[in-house]
């Protein structure tokens, strides 16, 4: 059977798709790449009706996740009053977060990972998870004091936020994976 062509037909077929996968999991966004499968659909043509969704605003995403674009994610009550008091604790103790495992027993392992492609919280390494905002926050206080020294160490990170050495080295670890500080032996220094 050939493949189905792009155009109308495909934003359809996902928009069809998107409506009834949202029903069925309501608290989550979508792996591009988990959908394309399912629509058997080639990659090229899958892609092009991505583009399209997206050039007509029916479809949104970021590199690895789609959704409609007016799919807003709604937690079921009990959901949300969990999600309330997980987000309580994480202001309480920003840089002392509970580990992901715990989290996902407190709030759900789908109602997590929806607030990571949400972007409410940002996953640092397998074992630590914090709130984007303290993530971003931690990014401020990088940038400017590796603007006043030199380098920066996991000891210097760790007694700045009164945390452990595993937050430390983690969010120094990921400051790496992006690209916003190098490592030289046990320092940091800034890319930018």
């Amino acid at each position: 059977m050939p493949p189905a062509p792009a155009g109308p037909f495909c934003s359809v077929k996902l928009q069809a798709f998107f409506s009834i996968t949202i029903a069925a999991s309501p608290p989550r966004r979508h792996a591009a790449r988990r959908i394309e499968s399912r629509l058997k659909l080639e990659t090229r043509l899958f892609n092009e009706a991505i583009q399209r969704g997206q050039q007509e605003r029916a479809l949104a995403g970021t590199e690895n996740t789609v959704r409609l674009a007016l799919h807003q994610v709604k937690f079921a009550p009990a959901q949300q009053a969990a999600v309330d008091k997980l987000l309580a604790d994480f202001r309480h103790a920003p840089y002392n977060t509970p580990l992901p495992k715990d989290v996902a027993a407190a709030v759900g392992e789908e109602v997590m990972l929806s607030l990571i492609e949400g972007g409410q919280l940002t996953r640092l390494s397998p074992e630590v998870i914090l709130l984007t905002e303290t993530y971003q926050d931690f990014l401020t206080w990088l940038r400017a004091y590796l603007r006043q020294q030199p380098t920066v160490n996991v000891a210097q990170v760790r007694d700045t936020f009164n945390t452990s050495r595993k937050y430390a080295l983690a969010l120094l670890e990921y400051t790496d994976e992006q690209r916003i500080t190098k490592r030289v032996g046990d320092e940091r220094v800034l890319r930018e």
